[in-house]
């Protein structure tokens, strides 16, 4: 028996989807949801019909309802569980509902768009027979006959109600284009006082209620509704509800909702939903392309982006990040992120691939962090290790590992206590290899400065340590570790006169002219260290 999982993040069934599939393979259009709108599906491939033709067309509907009619034609049934939808076979179900509601809304619905008010239309709905001319007719679907029209169904009424638009589409469509010199000292040319601006030029300040095509403004334009086209700007542009295309300005662009395609602006660019790509057309077909911003200080979009960010200090997403981010100083997402690559910061929940910044900080990740600093909470990938253990030169070494498995990083501590007392402070990085379930092997490179006079040595005297060693859990909580380490000590300690002495913590050296002055200062050996990890 085999099964299936295509994993995305948290479902949501009332989210609005756009599909259109014609007799596509039912594997092909789950993994495309899967993909597009982040769905997570579960299900036996030994009973859902991977090869089996669907064909379905919704358009910014209710995922529920989506996949009601996706699966309409067969007897594949789903449930939400979890942050999952896992997919079924009920024999009980009944195929063919849900297209011949779909052909008699079309038949008996006259659409009225009526303003502020819900329209009810009456029509008589036709209902599927009952078994076992059911049976007969799923077997004919099945089979790719077409739906017979002279079935013994049974009658009832049905309602449609139809939302009223955002404003009458019935009005003239004549070009409208628009000069303000400030809002409330503008003239337009053409085209009805409710249709959209064609064309806007603003002197100083100008204000619309919608723009499809192209808006210039030397200084300000604002939108109290939606925008599609190019907006252009030597200060700021605005717009209240949703905008697609061109946003440029010289400072900053602001939508008060989603936003799809380009913004460009000197300082910030500020979008209050989601950010995604804009529809083009490619060879007949709607496309969409990569959402991009671009901005002189910080781009911000509260809700989920899809695309790239560029910007000279930060980038934030107040929810999921698809795509990739790049911030001058930080790149900073309170949902998931793809990939985030800045100078100093990077922060997000879970990372699908990578983090590149001085420091990295997630909730669990996929691929891997590098950087100076790299912070994983959780997850399968994390490694974040306490351990203590004692070597040839030093009695006691305590260290922080965190990170990943692949890269992580270590702050440590290390003593040697007898006549000469000595300490050191350093940091390193490495990675930890996976042999069995209870077994790693750690390679680690650590730079260390050592204080041998007092609490701290001004010189330089600095040890450096290559570590290969095999670690064994022993329980849940707890590795003993073992192995040896390459050693390489160079110092510049003087004595009271001026006179360099070098180090004394090494137990021995290997040195090929031990009379030379290079003794001092440098001195190579090789070790052995153990201990336990927690």
């Amino acid at each position: 028996m085999s099964f299936g999982c295509l994993s995305a993040q948290s479902t949501d069934l009332n989210q609005l989807v756009s599909l259109e599939y014609n007799k596509a393979p039912l594997g092909y259009v789950l993994g495309d949801i899967s993909t597009v709108y982040a769905v997570s599906f579960s299900y036996s491939t030994d009973f859902i019909p991977m090869d089996a033709k669907v064909s379905c067309y919704v358009e910014e509907e209710k995922l529920s309802f989506a996949l009601e009619a996706l699966f309409s034609s067969t007897q594949v049934a789903y449930a939400l569980i979890g942050n999952q939808i896992v997919l079924k076979i009920d024999k009980d179900k009944r195929v063919g509902q849900h297209e011949i509601d779909q052909k008699l809304e079309e038949e008996f619905t006259q659409i009225i768009y009526e303003e502020d008010l819900f329209v009810e239309h009456e029509y008589v709905r036709p209902k599927m027979p009952e078994v076992p001319a059911q049976m007969e007719l799923e077997n004919e679907m099945i089979a790719g006959v077409d739906m017979p029209a002279d079935f013994d169904y049974t009658y009832g009424k049905g309602i449609i109600r139809t939302a009223p638009e955002p404003y009458d589409y019935s009005i003239p469509t004549d070009f409208k284009a628009k000069f303000s010199v400030v809002p409330h000292l503008s003239a337009e040319v053409g085209g009805h006082k409710d249709a959209p601006s064609n064309t806007s030029v603003n002197l100083f300040w100008g204000k619309s209620e919608n723009v499809e095509g192209i808006e210039i403004g030397c200084f300000v334009n604002t939108v109290t509704n939606d925008v599609k086209g190019v907006q252009v700007a030597g200060l700021l542009n605005t717009v209240s509800n949703n905008s697609e295309g061109v946003q440029a300005a010289g400072l900053a662009n602001h939508t008060g909702n989603d936003f799809k395609g380009l913004q460009w602006a000197g300082l910030v660019n500020s979008v209050g939903g989601d950010m995604k790509g804009a529809s083009l057309m490619a060879k007949g077909e709607s496309l969409y392309g990569a959402g991009i911003q671009v901005a002189g200080l910080v781009n911000v979009v509260k809700g989920n982006m899809e695309g790239i960010q560029f910007s000279g200090i930060g980038n934030i997403v107040g929810e999921d990040a698809i795509g990739v981010q790049i911030g001058g100083i930080f790149n900073s997402n309170d949902g998931d992120a793809n990939v985030q690559i800045s100078g100093i910061y990077n922060k997000a929940a879970h990372v699908n691939d990578s983090q590149i910044a001085l420091i990295n900080v997630c909730d669990s990740i996929s691929g891997t962090p590098i950087g100076l600093i790299n912070i994983v909470k959780g997850g399968a990938n994390a490694y974040n290790r306490f351990e203590l253990s004692s070597d040839m030169a030093m009695h006691l070494n305590g260290a922080f590992k965190f990170g990943t498995k692949r890269l992580y990083s270590q702050v440590k501590v290390s003593g040697q206590f007898g006549e000469a007392d000595a300490w050191g402070l350093g940091f390193g990085m490495g990675t930890a290899l996976e042999m069995s379930p209870r077994s790693l092997v750690n390679i680690e490179a650590t730079v260390m400065h050592m204080n041998e006079d007092g609490v701290w040595t001004n010189t330089l005297n600095m040890l450096n340590t290559v570590n290969v060693t095999f670690d064994y859990r022993l329980g849940d909580k707890v590795s003993f570790f073992a192995g040896p380490n390459l050693n390489f000590l160079i110092s510049e300690r003087m004595d009271s006169e001026g006179n360099i002495i070098g180090s004394e913590i090494a137990p021995y050296t290997i040195l090929f002219d031990p009379q030379s002055a290079d003794a001092l200062k440098h001195k190579f050996w090789i070790g052995f260290s153990g201990g336990f990890r927690f």
